[in-house]
């Protein structure tokens, strides 16, 4: 008789919360809404960067993708760089690259 008791109060408790009417009173409902927090300011000599994806390596030898050649062209600097004509000349280095067969010569 137990056993077959104990599951139809069980299910009557359940079936009774579910019906509980929980409508908000006059009082709780005239209650303002918490005002929203500033925004932190910003700390000096930070930067932010927002992107879609993080960076996959941090190897600027390595990377292949745009999430993390973006943040690597911010952290490293090439030794050469090219124009708006397609022709090298230095960026780090401290005279114009020498090109010899394809190939950039120091």
């Amino acid at each position: 008789m137990t056993r077959l008791f104990s599951p139809i109060v069980l299910t009557a408790a359940l079936l009774l919360s579910a019906c509980n009417n929980s409508t908000p009173t006059n009082q709780q409902a005239s209650q303002p809404a918490p005002a929203a927090q500033p925004a932190p300011k910003p700390v000096k000599d930070t930067i932010t960067i927002a992107q879609s994806a993080d960076a996959y390596t941090m190897d600027p030898a390595k990377h292949s993708t745009f999430p993390t050649a973006n943040i690597l062209f911010h952290i490293f600097d090439a030794l050469v760089t090219q124009d708006e004509t397609g022709k090298f000349k230095p960026a780090l280095a401290l005279m114009n690259p020498l090109i010899f067969r394809g190939l950039i010569m120091a």
